[in-house]
């Protein structure tokens, strides 16, 4: 394990804290359950120290440590005890205009299984 310096840290934390979000929101459909993936990814990545060959080799750890992190919370068995208060939450970000709107809202309403994979491509610019 290695010792992070602080300017790394806010650097990562920049430039993926709002794709480690974003995802993470996609994934739960929770606003709190994102809150707290985000929280649980970054402080992973703070203990643990990985050090990567590339900033793409940084940028997939963070994204598969992030649906990992959000299989963990949405199989969990205090989830499936847990009534929402609401049905919709609110999108984690604003859009720019209305048809990535009607994009995210069409998205959501897909299986786990799909939502992920169009998310990462389509939000992401991932290429599949």
């Amino acid at each position: 394990m290695r010792d992070i310096p602080e300017s790394e840290l806010e650097d990562v934390f920049e430039r993926y804290g709002n794709t480690v979000y974003r995802l993470a929101f996609a994934y739960a459909r929770s606003k709190a359950d994102a809150d707290d993936i985000f929280q649980e990814v970054f402080l992973r990545y703070y203990r643990r120290a990985p050090a990567f060959q590339s900033e793409e080799h940084r940028k997939a750890w963070l994204l598969r440590t992030t649906v990992h992190m959000c299989r963990r919370v949405t199989a969990s068995s205090w989830r499936r005890k847990v009534v929402p208060l609401s049905q919709q939450e609110d999108r984690p970000v604003q859009f720019r205009c209305r048809a990535e709107n009607e994009l995210w809202q069409a998205l959501m309403s897909l299986e786990e299984t799909y939502r992920l994979p169009l998310y990462l491509f389509y939000f992401e610019e991932l290429s599949t």
